[in-house]
């Protein structure tokens, strides 16, 4: 969380204030996506696209893996079953099958918000003290200046002693 997607959690700090836990944070793919229905029969269509659909507009985010929680977000949520709606699977035996860095405990959840709000406090005290040094971050595809509007007046050069990039 060094700086890097706060927006989710700050939004998520606004909204439970200090009074409720989140029980999960999430980011919404908005997309017009293409289903390939070839292979699939006349009377399966409907339910086969409606599955591919709701998989491709599944949110990406964190979850706090209790039963009830992933129940509460995903009502259809059967066993031995990818949630369509949050990023959770259920085995056989109806546990909550432990995704990656997507079901967390509440103990966990707290510690990420909690490392939220250091590197919010971080980030605004560098900032009140006049540090705006240019660190865009950078993974093996691309770099934040891919895409940047204001790459003809940030001055950054990655040939120059000073500037890097930070390796996500």
């Amino acid at each position: 969380v060094g700086g890097w997607k706060l927006q989710l959690f700050i939004y998520l700090k606004a909204a439970c204030g200090d009074e409720r836990m989140p029980a999960g944070a999430y980011y919404f793919h908005i997309d017009e996506p293409m289903v390939d229905a070839s292979g699939v029969g006349q009377e399966e269509i409907a339910k086969e696209l409606g599955h591919k659909l709701a998989m491709r507009f599944r949110m990406d985010g964190f979850t706090v893996a209790e039963k009830d929680t992933v129940e509460a977000m995903d009502k259809t949520f059967g066993t031995g079953e990818s949630s369509g709606v949050i990023p959770a699977e259920r085995k056989q035996n109806g546990e909550l099958k432990k995704k990656k860095g997507r079901l967390l405990s509440r103990v966990e959840m707290t510690e990420l918000t909690e490392k939220v709000d250091e590197t919010i406090d971080t980030l605004c005290r560098d900032l009140r003290g006049g540090g705006i040094r240019i660190a865009p971050r950078q993974n093996a595809a691309q770099s934040a200046c891919t895409y940047c509007g204001y790459r003809g007046i940030c001055k950054f050069d990655p040939t120059l002693e000073d500037c890097r990039y930070i390796m996500i």
